[in-house]
């Protein structure tokens, strides 16, 4: 068995190199939502806030989000506002193409 940070019981992983910082981010070439947990314990926040900090050194468009709570939301309260906040991620992203789209059809 191998021992991953924040993964347990993963079998069957010839070689796992260990990673202190995220460094091979070049590749995205998305834009990224991130939302985070500031009190999670199975990853912690300074993670995810590494990860930010890599894609923006590498030019990366990013949006984190951190939000009060641990490993994802846990009230339907907290789950609808990481939905409604994904949506208006996508509604951000997706508003270009949805212009370009209607002048080209013209």
């Amino acid at each position: 068995m191998v021992r991953v940070e924040g993964v347990e019981g993963v079998e069957g992983v010839e070689e796992v190199e260990e990673v202190e910082e995220v460094e091979e981010v070049e590749g995205v070439v998305c834009p990224v939502l991130i939302q985070h947990g500031e009190s999670d314990t199975r990853v912690p926040i300074e993670q995810a806030q590494r990860f930010v900090a890599a894609l923006r050194r590498a030019g990366g468009e990013v949006e984190f989000v951190p939000y009060a709570g641990g490993h994802g939301p846990r009230t339907p309260r907290e789950e609808l506002e990481v939905l409604e906040q994904n949506l208006q991620w996508f509604v951000r992203q997706l508003q270009p193409l949805s212009g370009s789209r209607s002048n080209s059809s013209k």
